[in-house]
Formats: structure tokens, C-alpha cells, sequence
């Protein structure tokens, strides 16, 4: 069965969960049947970091996860009941604008922006974005490079990834000059603390 349903408000995939495998199991053992069920529940979960991002079901039981293990989770989820979600990647410029409470952390480092990766869903053509009720089910990012990535790739591809475009702008913006790639990824670390402690 491949009924599809839109929720007018968010716009949100919908379709019924009906393997009998793992992860669909994990979300039918806490009373969900639906996609969106799932999407929802996800999106409500605190934002914060599993003990281990290659465990995806670490989310459900340890009820919490970043922007990468939702979604992977939501993605795996996805591909055991056979729905085409894409799992996707996307480098923004991050900034006080969009995350306020990374101000002070870009403040002390005297930089306006940094380099930040962010993973969300595609559907239908769609972005969808389940990171945290306090966020836009749609992505607010202007992205400057996407790609779709396997739900496995949150655990090792994204960082490499990302460490690799950092790289790449530090010597296009002359920031080199000032920080070097382990620098400027504390920078991004004490981003995600801050994000963290919001969450």
C-alpha cells in the first residue's frame, strides 16, 4: 500500500509503516503507525548528540539526537516500508541570523559566519527538516552545496566532509592567515555546544 497523505500546515510526508523490521518495530513498540507519527515524535525529541551516531535506534533510546541522527533514523525508516525519502547534505553559512545563540561564540572569534553542515529530508522534491520543534519544518538555509548521502554516512562521511569544505574556505576567504583547520572546527564545536545548551 503506498497511500500518501499531506498535512496542509507543514506539508508533511505521510505513509503507513508496515514492516516488520527493525527500526519500523522501534517506532510501532512506542504507538507509531505513520510516517509523520514518527516525523513528529523525532522532531520533538531534545536536541543533542548519541553516544553513538552509527547506532541510529540510539535516538529512540536514548531520546535525543542532532540534526544527522534524526534523520538518518527517519531516512532508514523510510527505506524498510520502500518510500523514496532522500537522506540529504547541505554546507550553509551559518550566522547569528539563523541561530542566535551562536552569537557570542562568533563574537569572540571576531567572524560573522562558519561553515556548518546540515542534514534534512527530500521528498518529492521537498525539504524537510524534523531537527527540533523550535525549528521551521522547512529548511530555512541557503545552501551552498547539497548532496544526498546513505543513512550508514552520518557516522564518518559527514564530518570528513565537512572538515574538507572548511578546509577549501578557510584558503578562499584568507582566514587561513588567522585559523588553522582544528581551530576553526573548535569554532564549529563551541557552535554546536551553544546550540546544545538552547536545546
Amino acid at each position: 500500500m503506498n497511500e500518501i497523505v499531506w498535512i496542509m500546515a507543514q506539508t508533511i510526508p505521510d505513509f503507513p509503516l508496515e514492516q516488520n523490521l527493525a527500526i519500523t518495530s522501534a517506532f510501532a513498540e512506542r504507538g507509531m503507525f505513520r510516517f509523520s507519527e514518527a516525523c513528529e515524535y523525532v522532531r520533538n525529541l531534545p536536541y543533542g548528540r548519541t553516544t553513538n551516531r552509527a547506532e541510529l535506534l540510539l535516538v529512540l533510546k536514548e531520546g535525543r539526537g542532532t540534526c544527522s541522527s534524526k534523520h538518518a533514523l527517519l531516512a532508514a525508516l523510510a527505506r524498510e516500508n520502500a518510500q523514496p525519502v532522500k537522506l540529504m547534505l547541505g554546507v550553509f553559512l551559518l550566522n547569528a541570523k539563523l541561530m542566535p545563540e551562536v552569537k557570542y561564540v562568533l563574537e569572540k572569534y571576531q567572524l560573522d559566519v562558519v561553515p556548518e553542515v546540515h542534514t534534512y529530508l527530500v521528498w518529492c522534491g521537498e525539504r524537510f527538516d524534523f531537527t527540533d520543534r523550535g525549528m521551521p519544518v522547512r529548511p530555512q538555509h541557503q545552501f551552498v552545496l547539497e548532496e544526498e548521502i546513505e543513512p550508514h554516512q552520518v557516522d564518518s562521511y559527514k564530518p570528513e566532509m565537512h572538515r574538507e569544505f572548511i578546509a577549501g574556505w578557510l584558503q578562499r576567504t584568507g582566514l587561513n592567515t588567522r585559523f588553522g583547520l582544528d581551530e576553526m572546527w573548535q569554532v564549529r564545536e563551541e557552535c554546536i555546544a551553544a546550540r546544545s545548551e538552547q536545546g
